[in-house]
């Protein structure tokens, strides 16, 4: 319900005092285009699933346009390093791969995130990269890090200082007059997004463990499987030692030369690993730099390693089977008769993109320190 929640509070009053929305202005207005060019013989609707009901017969127009996102993504990242064919390749295998399916499923706007951030990282300009990550932060405001991280490159600010310039400017006046064109309190969603942030129990245990990368998603395995009791005290050793990496990953950027593809691929590290807020596609935002790994020749490995990421025939396996009620299906409404299970890539995936933390640090220390 990813897509028809907010679709259906765009024509109502309250959407961040009442729904209490995380969602930045621009997600509503870019719900506003689909509903004016694809469902303008609704008229009006009870709830979101009335709603998801009475637009059955259009879901595939929504469908096509994220096809159309992810194809447009890969050729911005691909378009310089591979062929046609092998672009194409890339694109089916994406198309067909856990994260790509599981988004789809839920309808999420996060595929205009991986096309932004893809314009982001491959854009020649620092005025294009300020414009586009102002758009980005206003889909999802977790991509804050993209511009910490650059602000921790300190020594760097005379080389980027147009982006740590333009990007504030860039990132305020996009969400003001998206704000003010929806005419709701968006002035309450840093509230919002701070409640969201501390609120425990927003996701249940089989939701954080769809598909998860980062290693905090372990203090879950408990709550579904009954033979797995471990003291607390080990999910919270578990926890800081990612936060230590992740903290030591941070202070090489604070000392150590950095290059813009490698602050880039650091934030992306930081927004997977840190926390399953980020939600069980986080890994999409993996492909745009792939395209960067596969150009630097000391991280050919790594890039490896992250495709790893996106090995669907992990999910295929099943390695615990536990109670559960049948699995609906958010975009079509409908319910199919599975026994649900935990997979060989619940367990192993985490472990991949703490490698991925791992390693990439391990080159980060080779790096010439700062003068």
């Amino acid at each position: 319900m990813d897509f028809f929640n907010p679709l259906f509070w765009v024509d109502q009053s309250g959407i961040y005092t009442e729904w209490q929305s995380v969602y930045p202005p621009l997600n509503f207005l870019i719900l506003k285009i689909y509903k004016e060019f694809l469902f303008l013989n609704i008229d009006s609707y009870l709830n979101p699933f009335e709603l998801r009901r009475l637009l059955e017969n259009d879901i595939k127009y929504i469908v096509l346009s994220y096809i159309f996102i992810l194809i447009i993504a890969v050729e911005i990242i691909f378009k310089d390093i591979t062929g046609l064919y092998s672009r194409a390749l890339i694109s089916v295998t994406t198309l067909f791969s856990s994260y790509f399916l599981f988004g789809l499923e839920r309808g999420n706007l996060i595929f205009f995130s991986l096309l932004t951030l893809a314009i982001y990282i491959y854009s020649k300009t620092e005025l294009v990269k300020a414009l586009s990550f102002a758009i980005l932060i206003n889909l999802k405001p977790y991509f804050l890090i993209i511009y910490l991280v650059r602000l921790i490159d300190y020594r760097n600010v005379a080389d980027n200082k147009h982006f740590l310039f333009l990007a504030p400017l860039f990132t305020a006046f996009i969400f003001i007059l998206s704000g003010l064109i929806l005419g709701q309190e968006f002035y309450m969603l840093p509230l919002n997004i701070l409640g969201f942030a501390t609120k425990k129990g927003l996701l249940s245990p089989a939701e954080v463990l769809t598909l998860p990368t980062s290693m905090t998603a372990i203090s879950y395995l408990a709550k579904i499987i009954v033979e797995f009791k471990t003291p607390t005290i080990f999910s919270t050793i578990i926890k800081l030692t990612l936060f230590f990496y992740l903290f030591r990953l941070l202070r090489q950027v604070y000392q150590k030369q950095c290059t813009a593809d490698d602050l880039v691929i650091i934030a992306i590290i930081f927004i997977t690993n840190y926390s399953v807020n980020s939600g069980p596609y986080a890994a999409l935002f993996y492909l745009p730099i792939i395209g960067i790994l596969f150009r630097m020749q000391e991280f050919k490995l790594l890039a490896l390693i992250v495709i790893m990421l996106y090995g669907g025939a992990l999910d295929l396996i099943p390695v615990y089977h536990f109670k559960g009620s049948n699995i609906e299906i958010f975009l079509t409404d409908r319910f199919i008769q599975v026994e649900p299970f935990l997979t060989l890539g619940t367990l192993i995936r985490p472990i991949i993109n703490f490698m991925v933390l791992i390693l990439f640090l391990q080159r980060m220390k080779s790096r010439e320190p700062k003068k």
